[in-house]
């Protein structure tokens, strides 16, 4: 028996091994494919103006704040998602529009690199755009807003509103949104230039006028000769009636009548000279028409009366500086002119509206900076400018880093689904993009001393 165990123990001990080292191998090659699995990287390039040579603290700001913003969003997402982790290669751009190339071109012959963030000035892209499309690899700029830069040339993605969007935006709003179609425009000549003529396209793709634009120079501190002009041109355009001179007769008949503004017996009884556009609205010229009403129209108010006006409707108001607000408001007031207007995101300054609000009938507004979850606010009491900063790049991260962790990990593929994002739901602002660039942003309203968004709209 002893024998026969022996004989039998042989050829079991060499199938028992063959299992063992099949066995090991399985284990070793799941265990080697998990390994590759975990630690799956995305390599993504990071250029920010960091001013790591600069003596002066100040200049190494921005560009420390959207990295922070950068990093905090990267290590969210790795600490989530261990199949598809993402580090950056960080480099100081400078300021310098040539090391910006020079950046450009090392990470665009490095193959490991799949994409890039930043830089953050137009400036630092505009003489370098076409580097991107060279290398064909996506750069994204958190921060520039110049026309065209991403329109223009490929493999950019502009996720800051253009001049021109913002313009366009506002212009629908009023229009679509306000059913406004007459406004007058008073812009600074160098920055709300940019805004102006974006606006005014809208306004007349909408049907609506622009009855005169005017521009100042940023450092003016008069504005009348601008606001007298644009109340010479509203004035031009004015059909009044006199209902301080009414007869009984008239009064009569206008009681009868559709007003949208006020009624026959206030406007009477207070003698007002009142614009026809005023009470009537957009259908005013056909409404006196057919009634026989008759009308006139002036050069030159009569400093004893009192004239409501209403030839226009709204004015655009775009401002590089908060501060220039609290120049502009009194003297719109100062001159008669008491509409509501429309502004740019600079006007996104609630401590400096409340401070004008006895100015401002109503104000609207787009905005590229809004905190809907008031818990974000908590940056260690860092200003609202540092958050912004911070909120640029981290959102920048999140949105990019969505893209890779949908199997999106080539260059090519990065730059397709950046194309194709609608509506992501930013920190700071929301994303949709549109022809390279992002074509979504807030409405805000302040009226009676309240700031409120009233939500998100997409051009």
């Amino acid at each position: 028996m002893e024998i026969l165990n022996t004989q039998y123990s042989i050829p079991n001990t060499k199938y028992n091994m063959r299992i063992y080292f099949l066995s090991t191998a399985i284990i070793l090659i799941l265990f080697l494919s998990g390994i590759d699995q975990t630690f799956s990287q995305t390599r993504i390039g990071v250029i920010l103006p960091l001013m790591e040579n600069s003596e002066n603290p100040e200049d190494k700001v921005l560009g420390e704040e959207i990295l922070k913003g950068i990093t905090d969003a990267l290590d969210e997402y790795n600490s989530q998602d261990t199949l598809n982790n993402i580090i950056i290669k960080t480099e100081d751009t400078r300021r310098d529009p040539a090391r910006v190339l020079e950046l450009i071109d090392q990470m665009g012959n490095d193959t490991n690199i799949k994409a890039i963030i930043g830089p953050v000035f137009s400036s630092e892209i505009s003489s370098n755009a076409g580097a991107p499309a060279f290398h064909k690899i996506p750069l994204i700029t958190p921060t520039a807003t110049q026309n065209f830069l991403a329109a223009d040339n490929q493999y950019i993605i502009q996720l800051n509103p253009t001049y021109e969007t913002r313009g366009k935006l506002m212009g629908r709003y009023a229009t679509k949104e306000l059913n406004l179609n007459r406004f007058l425009i008073l812009s600074e000549e160098s920055y709300g230039i940019k805004y102006a003529g974006a606006f005014t396209s809208e306004v007349l793709k909408a049907r609506g006028s622009v009855l005169s634009t005017q521009y100042f120079k940023v450092d003016d501190t008069d504005l009348d000769s601008a606001i007298n002009e644009l109340k010479k041109a509203m004035i031009s355009k004015e059909k009044f009636i006199d209902f301080g001179k009414l007869s009984a007769d008239q009064i009569q008949k206008f009681s009868s009548m559709n007003f949208v503004f006020s009624n026959t017996d206030s406007l009477a009884g207070a003698g007002d000279i009142v614009s026809i556009y005023k009470i009537f609205g957009s259908r005013a010229d056909r409404v006196v028409d057919s009634a026989g009403i008759k009308t006139f129209s002036i050069t030159k108010p009569d400093p004893n009366r009192n004239y409501i006006y209403g030839a226009a409707e709204a004015i655009y108001i775009p401002v590089s500086n908060p501060e220039k607000i609290n120049l502009i408001l009194p003297a719109l007031r100062n001159a008669g002119l008491n509409l509501p207007v429309i502004g740019t995101s600079d006007w996104n300054n609630e401590m400096i509206l409340k401070d004008n609000s006895e100015y401002i009938i109503r104000l609207y507004f787009e905005s590229d900076y809004y905190l809907k979850d008031v818990s974000k606010k908590d940056l260690s009491g860092k200003s609202e400018t540092a958050e912004k900063n911070y909120y640029m790049g981290y959102d920048a991260m999140k949105v990019v880093a969505k893209q890779i962790s949908e199997g999106n990990n080539t260059r090519g593929k990065i730059y397709d689904a950046l194309q194709k994002v609608t509506d992501f739901k930013a920190v700071h602002i929301n994303y949709t993009i549109k022809n390279r660039s992002n074509h979504e942003m807030m409405i805000m309203k302040f009226e009676n001393g309240r700031l409120e968004m009233l939500g998100d709209y997409v051009y």
